[in-house]
């Protein structure tokens, strides 16, 4: 059994659930093919459910103006499409962080025990935690729910309202309890205040990221909600008498409110952390390419979101820095067991731009993106009308992760050169695992060991799905994914830049052959272990799956080309008949067995036709795929067509010698003979009389003869232009002296 290396996510927020998500999706399979070690994701978080804080302010205002249950989402609900032996949720709290061991601590509840999980690649993305547990989730989300409750209560019973805070959560939070206690105001009038509310700010202007005027424009939607606004004042001390709160400020004055809401600020979820690890603020220390210094946490261990130092706490930090993430934690994974990959780290550059939109009210707000002031109205479409909680699903659910990340072209060719060579051959294993996951639990017979994998199939058929399976997977993701695709997309990637562009190319033809040839000794070791395991009536089952009716159209495309046939293009010659007729890939025994039922299958063209490549002795005879099998052997059904404007001369003898071939044909086996009649022309009678030896001869060895002819301007039913002609073949009962009429008189009623 491989041994098992954890990569550890800590926190079930915006960054965690991203994280998770795409580790899943896009990490696990490279790395489990790389590497003979199994990977497994934990994700831990205190709580099963997510709770959507960006939407805090409107719902901690009042449930009717958001309710609740918009704003919470099973965490546990959204990874089942994760099977079991790659994912683990584990509910708990992070209680210490041991860098030598490396291993996490965390705390169930109190009435399990602790849990102990190592990790080899560790993402601290814990987050931060707002002064009124309204604001953001500190614990289970029972608490959060109350918390709402009780704010709920407050809001609407208070007559006189103290919050701090002149950042984001602040302003909006007095946006939405204003409105909803004040009224909200008209277009050309402002309601009549009810209720006293006062924002306090320690700044000198309400929301300091963005530009002063902005900031002015926030409190002059603020007063016409009824809110106050208080610059240059800190509070330092809070105290509760009764029902009242009473709010000492730095100057000595003491104001006294019904609610007092602290919304300034966050603290970072990391007293779990060495304080070695942390800054004087409490924030995990975090280098632009957002690992934590290796000297003081080892290895492979990460900051992400707003615990981590980079992020000054805004979902767009979040976003922008996730493809830096998970690029050097891809890097970093597949370089193992070398603790520096080679080439340069993805860094992280903060967006120095004016960025955020701050809804007040329901009916507009300020921010800026990108620099650029947004007018009301554009706040009210953003995020205005429900705070984005339409959009939280996606987060949960990993729709904002589901594509690659893509990787720069100096990145892409560092990639090509440490992870597509033979030196670090993708194995079969996880190709095999994926497969057998379909197995049905009721497949309990005696198990069948092939290439290393145990496989527990029940009948014959599942045993021939299951195989066919196996091998397409393998022949499909191997080389046509890992080789082709990569290199074409690393082109792609490096089309801007001429010398990287080289450099790539150079590198692909370098790998790509060895890379092939790596395959194919993967393939033919599961070939080979199936022709030892299964019985050849199953073997059988495997090839009938794999040439269907399109596979051998396509295939007898690449014939055709082969016997010199112009125009037929359908197969390269360089690509060739697929892996399975390949000896080099599965070996001369399954190639044998393989053109046996392909020949099988196949219905043999026969043209009436003065070209080497239409006679029948080369179609019938030809060796296509050099293993000792040819047609003649194995074909069960042959179609002759005459197209030809004038019969060829000689009589029955001519036709005779012509199709001396189909004679040889094993008729043993019941093999199916179809004539087309389609000439078009008043040759046919003529033309079938010459044929009557053929037709003779055939019907003595035991061939099921059939005669059809075409007639393009009526279809049939079913859409099919060949007409059967049953009083045709009804005509070859009669003796050789009755017959010349009768062929005139039915090609007469045919109109052939």
């Amino acid at each position: 059994m491989p041994n098992t290396r954890n990569i550890v996510i800590l926190g079930g927020s915006v960054s965690g659930l991203g994280a998770a998500h795409y580790t899943l999706n896009h990490l696990l399979p490279l790395l489990n093919a790389k590497h003979e070690a199994k990977y497994h994701v934990y994700l831990v978080n205190p709580s099963s459910e997510w709770y959507f804080r960006i939407a805090a302010p409107r719902t901690a205002a009042s449930t009717s103006r958001l309710p609740a249950e918009k704003l919470f989402f099973s965490i546990p609900d959204r990874f089942k499409q994760y099977p079991a032996s790659d994912f683990t949720f584990v509910q708990g709290t992070a209680t210490s962080l041991d860098t030598t061991s490396r291993k996490v601590t965390i705390s169930r509840s109190e009435y399990l025990d602790d849990e102990i999980i190592e990790y080899h690649a560790l993402i601290v993305a814990t987050g931060t935690k707002t002064y009124h547990s309204a604001l953001s989730q500190n614990g289970d989300s029972s608490e959060t729910l109350t918390a709402i409750k009780t704010l709920n209560a407050q809001v609407s019973s208070a007559k006189n309202i103290i919050i701090v805070g002149g950042g984001a959560v602040g302003v909006e939070a007095a946006g939405e309890i204003g409105e909803h206690l004040n009224s909200k105001p008209g277009w050309f009038s402002t309601p009549t205040k009810k209720v006293s509310i006062t924002l306090i700010t320690a700044a000198s202007q309400l929301l300091p990221t963005l530009r002063p005027a902005i900031g002015k424009q926030a409190e002059a939607q603020l007063k016409r909600l009824g809110v106050d606004v208080v610059y240059n004042t800190r509070v330092i001390d809070t105290e509760t008498a009764g029902a009242k709160t009473i709010v000492t400020l730095a100057k000595g004055e003491k104001l006294e409110a019904d609610l007092y809401i602290p919304a300034q600020g966050v603290t970072p979820n990391s007293s779990f952390l060495p304080p070695s690890l942390l800054t004087d603020t409490g924030y995990l220390k975090t280098l632009d390419t957002l690992r934590v210094d290796s000297s003081l946490a080892g290895p492979r261990v990460y900051g992400y979101g707003d615990v981590a130092s980079y992020s000054r706490n805004t979902v767009v930090d979040v976003y922008d820095a996730f493809p830096t993430l998970i690029v050097n934690l891809q890097r970093d994974l597949l370089a193992f067991p070398n603790e520096k990959p080679k080439g340069k780290d993805r860094v992280y550059v903060k967006e120095m731009r004016e960025m955020m939109v701050v809804p007040i009210g329901s009916g507009g707000g300020v921010g800026a993106v990108f620099g650029y002031k947004l007018p009301s109205w554009a706040v009210w479409l953003i995020k205005g009308r429900d705070f984005f909680a339409g959009m939280a699903g996606g987060t949960v659910e990993g729709a904002k992760v589901k594509k690659v990340i893509k990787l720069s072209a100096e990145e892409s060719v560092v990639y090509l050169e440490d992870h597509l060579t033979a030196h670090n051959p993708i194995t079969l294993d996880p190709l095999r695992r994926e497969e057998t996951k379909t197995i049905p639990a009721s497949m309990t017979s005696a198990t069948v060991s092939i290439a290393g994998n145990t496989l527990v199939p029940h009948s014959t058929a599942e045993r021939a799905v299951l195989y066919k399976n196996i091998y397409k997977t393998a022949q499909e993701k191997k080389i046509a994914s890992y080789v082709n695709r990569k290199m074409m997309l690393l082109y792609d990637a490096t089309g801007a830049q001429p010398k990287l562009q080289e450099r790539a190319m150079k590198t692909a033809r370098a790998h790509e052959s060895a890379f092939t040839e790596y395959s194919h000794a993967e393939i033919l070791a599961l070939t080979e272990a199936m022709r030892r395991t299964l019985p050849r009536e199953v073997r059988d089952l495997v090839y009938d799956h794999l040439f269907n009716e399109k596979a051998c159209s396509d295939l007898f495309a690449w014939m055709t080309a082969q016997q010199g046939a112009p125009g037929w293009k359908c197969r390269s010659e360089e690509e060739g008949p697929p892996p399975i007729l390949k000896p080099q890939v599965v070996g001369l025994e399954i190639v044998r067995e393989a053109a046996q039922a392909f020949y099988k299958n196949w219905t043999a063209m026969i043209e009436e036709s003065e070209a080497e490549y239409a006679k029948p002795e080369m179609i019938l005879n030809l060796d296509y795929f050099g293993c000792g099998v040819i047609p003649m052997d194995h074909v069960r059904r042959v179609d002759v067509n005459f197209y030809r404007q004038k019969s060829r001369g000689g009589g029955e003898k001519a036709w005779s010698e012509f199709l001396a071939p189909l004679f040889s044909l094993p008729f043993q086996k019941k093999v199916s003979i179809r004539f087309d009649m389609t000439s078009g022309f008043d040759r046919t009678p003529s033309l079938l009389v010459a044929l009557e030896p053929v037709f003779d001869k055939l019907v003595a060895l035991g061939a099921d003869l059939e005669i059809t002819y075409c007639h393009e301007q009526e279809p049939l039913p079913n859409g099919d232009h060949w007409y059967p002609t049953t009083d045709m073949e009804d005509v070859l009962k009669l003796p050789p002296d009755q017959r010349k009429g009768k062929w005139k008189e039915i090609c007469g009623k045919y109109r052939m």
